[in-house]
């Protein structure tokens, strides 16, 4: 009985060894001609591209494989040469998928998506991540529909290993699938077998695994209704996806079924004998199928996600743009009781931008005017998030998100400033913030809403560049429309006056009423605001006096002008002049003594004569 049970043993052995080769013999005898019909379709594209070009997927597909694409030359001109200037097309249409594709195209090329021709693809991407952690349809839309540019962005951001929203990304995918454990196409749409795939590769991307409940039911979804798959509905190009999507979670393929045969080998029989793949199996080669039939076998016989193994060469940028990596917004507050918000952006690079607030349907849009994009909007806020677009002929090249500083009350104010040879400005302008960014976008908060303020808005919005410096004493002025501080080699700078009054404390500190009179001057300390009255009757060839004081002394050899005619004083601070005819009379008085300021302009009086 021991010898019966021992033959029986051995039997069983010898069965399970020619079992398991000839198991193995049959893996093999597939991997070879997964293997070799891969071969076959890598020949197949890059053939094609010595008519064609290289095609934006075949790019990505080629980098999957291992080629270096600066080798391969159409006409002697790379991919990213000779797709330049399509790309940068593409990407103004602002659709996410667009944004997503190209970050793998550029990274396949080579470079870095993150200062492409001047745009940070990634940072652009990234911002059209929703609060509920869905990718937008488009960068800067509001009507969200569909799903696959979401997945798009999860498997791009992922390839290139870049930090995003992953938790809420994922969370959203999971959220929308179906009961059935397919995802949609369209949010509550009906599973679709190729977007459940996909989404099962981005969710393996994003660290899932088959043993994850939401790749779980999307497998068994995938792996029932390949079974019963309607022959309308094969294609090399859903079972391409149904692979990448079993790779890419870890998946045994040899349980994935089509016609009663395994999905290798029912994919193989889209083969053409040109080393393309068709669309359907009486079809004509097609250049998508055979694209992503290469994308799948690269999966299959490397027994791994290949889109994690394109190289990612940090740094090395495609015809970058050195922009300034400060902040361009140079103002951003919400009037609360004005119901009206307003945001400035240094606009000198960029030419146009849209606002979008609180991710409401209504977006703002304006183009840069000189040198500054200025949003001034009526908009009954309760939230202060905003998403700034930056466009530069017609891309968005940067997104800024952001919040508006709520203002309780705000202020007209009057500000003047008289430089040591002219005047620079005359504006009134509305402040109440204490939040105050200098000319470069650099952000101070200031206790109370302040003569600083005032000033860098006033500045701001007429374009005129300035310098602040920063202490422990608070901000600065140091220069203002290149006007810096120590020109006459003394302790010679800007300073200020509210009123007529000069405070004993910084502009930073001084908190503005409404209708004040801001003036700011560079000179010395303790010099004095020169004031002009016009004494006579305003008609034509009369005798207009000007009378010139400081501190209510006259001042004698002033410089007085009308309309750039220029009048001295006498030792009464007195001038004379006849008004000849009607029209319009500029009148401001001025002393210096040599180069510097001996006194502080005086304001423009206006006469007008009919």
């Amino acid at each position: 009985m021991k010898g019966y049970i021992k033959r029986l043993i051995s039997i069983i052995l010898i069965l399970t060894v020619f079992i398991n080769f000839e198991v193995l013999a049959k893996v093999s005898s597939k991997v070879y001609k997964a293997k070799s019909s891969l071969n076959g379709s890598l020949n197949y594209i890059i053939n094609k591209t010595k008519t064609n070009g290289i095609q934006d997927w075949d790019a990505v597909v080629l980098a999957m494989a291992g080629y270096n694409l600066n080798n391969l030359k159409v006409k002697g001109k790379r991919y990213i040469d000779s797709k330049n200037n399509d790309i940068l097309k593409e990407l103004s249409y602002n659709f996410t998928t667009s944004y997503a594709k190209h970050i793998l195209t550029i990274t396949a090329s080579g470079y870095d998506p993150k200062n492409f021709n001047g745009i940070n693809l990634v940072e652009v991407l990234k911002s059209s991540q929703l609060p509920s952690g869905k990718f937008k349809d488009t960068i800067n839309g509001t009507n969200e529909v569909f799903i696959n540019g979401h997945i798009w962005s999860m498997i791009a951001l992922e390839a290139i290993k870049e930090n995003y929203d992953r938790n809420k990304a994922v969370l959203f995918l999971e959220k929308i699938q179906n009961k059935d454990g397919g995802f949609p196409l369209t949010i509550s749409g009906k599973s679709d077998i190729d977007i459940t795939a996909m989404a099962i590769t981005a969710l393996s991307m994003a660290g899932k695994n088959k043993n994850d409940k939401s790749i779980s039911k999307a497998l068994s979804f995938v792996k029932n209704n390949l079974k019963k798959l309607p022959k309308e509905n094969q294609t090399a190009e859903t079972l391409a996806w149904i692979i990448q999507a079993a790779v890419s979670c870890g998946d045994d393929l040899s349980k994935y079924v089509v016609n009663n045969k395994n999905i290798i080998d029912e994919l193989l029989l889209y083969k053409d004998k040109s080393g393309g793949f068709k669309h359907i199996k009486n079809g004509k080669v097609d250049d998508i199928a055979t694209n992503q039939v290469a994308r799948a076998l690269l999966s299959y016989v490397n027994k791994k996600n290949m889109y994690e193994s394109i190289k990612y060469k940090k740094g090395n940028y495609y015809k970058p743009v050195s922009i300034n990596i400060t902040s361009p917004i140079l103002y951003s507050a919400y009037f609360k009781d004005l119901k009206k918000l307003e945001v400035i952006v240094k606009g000198t690079y960029y030419d146009e931008a849209e606002l979008l607030i609180n991710e409401d349907s209504k977006v703002f849009s304006q183009k840069s005017s000189n040198g500054i994009i200025k949003f001034n909007c009526d908009a009954n806020l309760k939230s202060y998030n905003y998403k700034l677009f930056l466009r530069k002929n017609g891309k968005v090249v940067r997104v800024i998100l952001g919040s508006l500083e709520p203002i309780e009350k705000s202020y007209n104010v009057s500000v003047r400033i008289e430089g040591p040879d002219k005047n620079v400005l005359r504006y009134d302008v509305r402040v109440g913030n204490k939040e105050v960014y200098d000319f470069n976008g650099k952000k101070y908060k200031t206790s109370v809403p302040s003569v600083y303020a005032a000033v860098c808005k006033a500045l701001i919005e007429n374009n005129i560049p300035f310098e602040v410096t920063y202490s422990s004493y608070g901000p600065f002025l140091n220069a203002i429309s290149n006007i810096k501080t120590g020109r006459f080699g003394g302790y010679d700078g800007w300073m200020f006056m509210v009123n007529s009054i000069e405070p004993q404390t910084g502009m930073a500190n001084y908190e503005v009423k409404e209708n004040d009179k801001i003036l700011i001057y560079y000179g010395d300390w303790g010099i004095k605001p020169l004031n002009i009255e016009v004494i006579g009757e305003n008609k034509i060839n009369s005798q207009i006096k000007i009378k010139v004081t400081s501190d209510n002394s006259p001042v004698k050899d002033a410089v007085v002008y009308v309309n750039n005619i220029k009048y001295i004083t006498n030792e009464e601070g007195m001038v004379t002049f006849i008004i000849e005819g009607p029209g319009k009379y500029q009148i401001y008085a001025e002393k210096n003594g040599g180069e510097k300021m001996e006194y502080i302009r005086s304001d423009i009086k206006l006469l007008e004569i009919k």
